[in-house]
């Protein structure tokens, strides 16, 4: 199913990249209503699930809703509801639409379902349980004008909506998919010092297996019992590469896209134009009125830069779905996915 029918929009430009710049312009001066959000992002009596949204990302996609007044919204998956709110508080400042959230994990739900009637903007979201696979085929209607990607990164989930959800959207749906970064993206994920003069093979950070044990406890149990395989969320590090320190004064870095799910949306929008596949980070210098490291020394993932200062960078690649469309056309997700599960043996 693709419908023709024009999304109801406050801003219409072609390119994703100045929609992206026109929004923020229009709307940066609501912004400060938000600050509440990241200073009480790593309170768990407030967002109980582990999880990270920056700062940053939160402002444009507050901005852009604003801006296009989707008339339905499609997310998954809600966690605590953090990022649902910067959408549901614009869509309620529109004044119109309503954004439909899906989550596996009921506990999390019933937390971000109370904290959003708090917010009073219950009457803005539907939740729903379940499996989104199972749930978010049933949304997808010629009236969703934004899908919300941010789940489980595994190859497993990525292959579905590429193959089940993707062709089915209208072509000029906008289409947000977090922790995607671009090429150049270049992270340092463990603590320190002392850091060793030569740099190690990457290993994830124990933070990192922390929220993913976190995460395997929280599913395990129906409707989602714990599989013999479980599915796997992150590639091997020690098959990316590690990039030694820049210079006096630097770090040892690594391929910031270490997601299985970053690895094929990269290579599969790699001929895709800058300005229609949008890293929203390469977009930060052009994006006035908006300091997108204020909340960095909250990050409580640990993540640095090179010098070792704390990065609230986990990034967002905004297109429409067009572009998806487009690149699965050009490269099969099917056979991006088996080539780098070749590499991970």
């Amino acid at each position: 199913m693709t419908a023709t029918t024009p999304p109801t929009t406050g801003i219409s430009s072609a390119r994703v990249e100045d929609l992206i710049l026109e929004s923020v312009i229009a709307f940066r001066d609501e912004l400060s209503d938000l600050r509440f959000l990241p200073e009480s992002r790593y309170d768990r009596a407030v967002f109980p699930t582990l999880g990270q949204y920056d700062w940053l990302s939160g402002q444009v996609l507050y901005c852009l809703v604003r801006a296009t007044r989707p008339r339905k919204l499609v997310e998954f998956s809600t966690s605590s509801g953090y990022s649902t709110t910067f959408s549901a508080l614009a869509m309620q400042r529109n004044g119109v639409g309503t954004l439909h959230t899906v989550d596996l994990d009921a506990r999390a739900l019933d937390s971000a379902g109370r904290w959003l009637r708090e917010r009073g903007l219950g009457d803005v979201v539907q939740l729903y349980h379940g499996d989104c696979r199972d749930i978010v085929p049933r949304l997808v209607s010629d009236d969703l004008d934004l899908l919300f990607i941010d789940t489980l990164h595994s190859f497993e989930i990525t292959e579905w909506y590429l193959s089940d959800v993707v062709p089915r959207l209208r072509d000029d749906c906008l289409v947000h998919i977090h922790d995607v970064m671009p090429s150049e993206a270049r992270v340092r994920i463990h603590g320190g010092p002392p850091y060793p003069a030569t740099p190690r093979r990457a290993r994830p950070p124990l933070s990192h297996l922390i929220k993913r044990f976190v995460w395997l406890l929280l599913h395990a149990r129906w409707p989602n019992p714990m599989p013999a395989q479980p599915p796997r969320e992150t590639f091997p590090l020690e098959h990316l590469a590690v990039f030694p320190p820049a210079g006096p004064g630097h770090l040892a870095t690594i391929d910031g896209n270490y997601f299985e799910e970053a690895l094929v949306i990269r290579e599969l929008l790699r001929d895709a134009p800058a300005t229609d596949a949008v890293y929203l980070h390469r977009l930060e210098p052009r994006v006035a009125g908006i300091n997108a490291q204020q909340y960095a020394p909250l990050d409580r993932i640990q993540r640095q830069d090179a010098r070792g200062e704390p990065l609230e960078w986990n990034d967002v690649l905004w297109c429409r779905a067009s572009t998806l469309k487009e690149a699965t056309r050009r490269h099969d997700p099917r056979g991006l996915v088996k080539s780098f599960r070749r590499l991970s043996r």
